[in-house]
């Protein structure tokens, strides 16, 4: 049980019953050691041929202290010829450069890349200092300085001043509640990445028709139809709803083509943004409107379709609008899977990528009847009910987290 405290300073707000006293202030600079990082030169090969870890600032994630990704093995050569040095386990990794504000803890021997400035404690325990830090996070954000590439040294923040616990059981006791908190997330993160491809795996196997669906009676469905999609769909185009435009107390729902790579899904039935443009310059979804971006960075991206349930919704420019008699749910699912491929070859153009309506209506599908396609988008849409389950309990979690480091540290 953790204790509300109030009143009282340099303790935190937060705290275990059986912890009492103020926590000292203390220099980062005496807290331990630091030693940076460097990188061994790319060019030499068998540098990059040992058994030693190396890492930069993009192998560990933001606000996930035991996450590191090892990816480059070196030499001892390397270390010898670069400004590379060999961390201690146990010690907290500081990204100091690209990626300010993330931390790591590893338990091995390993080195980074100048973006970092690695703290060994003398006494602290390492897991509470990463806490800590993260808790902190801003104060090393502010030591930031440079223009194209900011960052900070060591001598930059051995003066910074943190209130520390001087008891290592209670040191040890908030690292490990909050490492049970990390634990809860990462099993729900670890559910839904399964979840997520046991999707994936279905509707391949769902729309290659290895996987078929009965009627009410037990009936098999009748065979799938080819098909062009310009023989059972019509094409529009939205109208242009720039970022300027949107409004979150605007009276009309609006769904911009950039939202498709961003935020939804296949099935959109809660709408995130508002415009307050006039109707008449708009163009309005029916409900099982499938829409496909007309514009992107890639032809892969480019082929991204959803299914709008709701009428009334203005759709922006640079969207393809598809309107059909098909299930618009499991049309969505469909070219998502079996022909995103056929769709982004469809696509033209390099630095930026479109695609048209007159390109879309050559597609080639294979469509079965209309109670079929409601079973498999009925049986998709359960899937992804349980995926959004399990994101707002991460998101919940993570929440819950952020509030613990706010109120367990001065």
């Amino acid at each position: 049980m953790i204790d509300k405290i109030q009143n009282i300073k340099n303790v935190p707000e937060l705290r275990f019953p059986e912890f009492s006293g103020e926590w000292v202030e203390k220099k980062l600079g005496d807290i331990g050691i630091f030693t940076g990082g460097g990188t061994p030169d790319t060019n030499e090969k068998i540098y990059w041929t040992g058994d030693i870890p190396w890492i930069s600032s993009s192998d560990i994630q933001e606000y996930n202290i035991h996450s590191v990704n090892i990816s480059h093995y070196i030499t001892n050569h390397a270390v010898l010829k670069s400004a590379t040095k060999i961390i201690p386990a146990k010690s907290v990794l500081i990204v100091s450069r690209v990626g300010v504000g993330k931390f790591a803890v590893v338990n091995r021997e390993i080195c980074t890349s100048q973006d970092f400035t690695n703290l060994t404690p003398h006494y602290e325990d390492v897991y509470y200092l990463a806490y800590y830090f993260t808790a902190k996070a801003n104060r090393f954000v502010r030591y930031s300085q440079g223009t194209s590439i900011k960052g900070f040294t060591s001598s930059d923040i051995k003066g910074l001043r943190f209130n520390l616990s001087t008891d290592i059981r209670e040191q040890k006791k908030i690292a490990n509640f909050l490492m049970q908190v990390d634990k809860r997330i990462d099993k729900l993160e670890e559910k839904k990445k399964k979840l997520e491809e046991y999707k994936k795996g279905v509707m391949q196997k769902i729309f290659s028709q290895e996987i078929r669906f009965k009627d009410d009676n037990g009936e098999d469905f009748p065979d799938w139809e080819k098909k062009r999609l310009g023989d059972i769909a019509k094409f529009t185009k939205g109208k242009n709803i720039s970022k300027s435009d949107i409004d979150l107390n605007g009276t009309i729902q609006c769904i911009r083509y950039g939202e498709l790579y961003t935020f939804y899904g296949e099935v959109i039935d809660v709408v995130k943004s508002r415009t307050n443009l006039t109707p008449i310059d708009l163009v309005f979804s029916k409900a099982n409107d499938v829409i496909i971006p007309a514009s992107g960075e890639t032809q892969f991206d480019i082929a991204t379709a959803s299914c709008v349930t709701i009428d009334g919704i203005a759709l922006g420019g640079d969207l393809n609008i598809i309107r059909s008699q098909c299930n618009g749910i499991f049309l969505s699912y469909y070219l998502n899977s079996e022909k995103k491929n056929d769709i982004a070859n469809l696509s033209q153009g390099n630095s930026v990528v479109h695609l048209y309506g007159k390109e879309l209506k050559t597609l080639s599908i294979i469509v079965p009847n209309i109670q079929e396609q409601k079973a498999i988008s009925n049986f998709l849409i359960s899937i992804d009910k349980q995926i959004e389950k399990i994101s707002s309990q991460i998101e919940s979690s993570k929440i819950f987290k952020k509030g613990l480091l706010q109120k367990m540290f001065v």
